[in-house]
């Protein structure tokens, strides 16, 4: 379905929030999307109706978590900064060892790499033990798509942030730890305090025996 297409349909919606509610259940029921209520449908469905895009294009942009994080695919983003920046890359590397590419966008060409040495000095490349390495880092093809991925997800940001406006790939989502919640915030009134009261000495003790 090409842009103006789709852009037609959503224009005869009438009742946004309703068609999203009715797009999003069925977007969850379908199983397609990876969606494990309806209220993640919903929000999707708007996006799809805010962006002019339809659900398999939702689908080939972004990934959908089980606890509900959204990442664009690196390949998406690297599309969006070609169609939308209308910039060009080249790939420089792509291999086990070393992911590089050069993005070039209003006459400018930048390099950008990340080397599997580089990602061994790196925490999220480790097990919680901070010795084994992850297991989808433990694989060499797995490996190179890592790297891939972040060289991309970098280069991307940095050069045409509006693309990905603080979206991750799939991959460096996969590499995120939870962290403990944080504590709650002190706040201290900048009132003076009150003087405290003075005790006042305990009256004498009265024996009620008769």
């Amino acid at each position: 379905m090409s842009e103006n297409t789709t852009l037609a349909v959503y224009q005869k919606i009438t009742d946004p929030i309703q068609a999203a509610a009715v797009m999003g259940h069925d977007m969850a029921r379908s199983g397609m999307f990876g969606f494990t209520s309806d209220a993640q449908g919903a929000v999707c469905a708007m996006t799809c109706i805010c962006e002019g895009i339809t659900p398999i294009e939702f689908k080939r942009t972004y990934h959908v978590f089980p606890d509900g994080k959204i990442s664009m695919r690196s390949d998406a983003m690297l599309a969006g900064f070609r169609t939308k920046a209308k910039g060009t890359h080249r790939i420089i590397s792509r291999t086990t060892e070393k992911a590089a590419i050069e993005l070039t966008l209003d006459g400018h060409k930048t390099e950008f790499s990340f080397t599997w040495a580089e990602a061994q000095d790196e925490p999220f490349v480790r097990a919680k033990d901070g010795k084994a390495f992850k297991t989808n880092w433990n694989t060499p093809r797995i490996r190179m798509q890592m790297l891939w991925a972040r060289v991309v997800s970098d280069a991307v940001r940095a050069v045409a942030p509006e693309i990905v406006a603080g979206v991750y790939t799939p991959e460096e989502v996969q590499d995120f730890d939870n962290k403990a919640p944080a504590r709650p915030a002190i706040f201290v009134s900048s009132a003076p305090a009150a003087p405290a009261a003075t005790a006042e000495p305990p009256a004498d003790i009265i024996d009620a025996e008769t």
